[in-house]
């Protein structure tokens, strides 16, 4: 579809992407407004949300009347599963994999090296700009930070789900 873009892969720890994703259930309005016509009903977390949020992966219905943890952890793996399926099909020249945690200890450089494996200048205006990004993100629920998952309103509800996601967070580079 695109011979000569070059991909860039953010990937992210799994409890703190749980984490996100299940915060975002919690905003209809923004991540929902899409699926009204869906020809399912919604019955998450005992119809506490009746909105599909986020994207849709083949197996979605088995997930209408899951808790919200088992929804988040179904939406990770399906994920990150067809993008290091994709993976497979682009030239290594055009693939640049870069960890969200490395952007939140590094944004410059993190950023610099996204920019410079995809052939792109890193000019000072960039760095300046990303050298200022987490005082100032586009779509932040919550404080920005690393493991901020261990010590929010998730954490049983996230512990309970990552066995599930051993394999595909091994394959990512992640020990659970």
């Amino acid at each position: 579809m695109f011979p000569s873009a070059h991909f860039v892969y953010v990937k992210r720890s799994p409890g703190d992407n749980i984490n996100s994703l299940i915060e975002g259930w919690r905003k209809p309005d923004q991540f929902a407004a899409w699926s009204y016509d869906l020809p399912e009903t919604v019955a998450i977390d005992e119809s506490r949300y009746t909105r599909w949020c986020f994207f849709l992966s083949d197996g979605w219905r088995k997930y209408l009347q899951s808790s919200i943890e088992e929804v988040c952890a179904f939406q990770y793996m399906a994920m990150n599963e067809a993008i290091l399926e994709a993976r497979k099909t682009v030239p290594t020249s055009q693939w640049t994999e870069i960890c969200y945690e490395d952007l939140l200890q590094n944004p410059v450089e993190g950023f610099r090296q996204a920019f410079e494996s995809a052939g792109l200048a890193f000019t000072k205006k960039l760095e300046d700009h990303c050298s200022k990004v987490l005082s100032n993100p586009y779509n932040a629920f919550s404080e920005i930070r690393l493991d901020k998952w261990r010590d929010g309103r998730n954490r049983e509800r996230i512990e309970s789900v990552l066995p599930k996601i051993n394999d595909i967070a091994q394959r990512m580079g992640y020990e659970l």
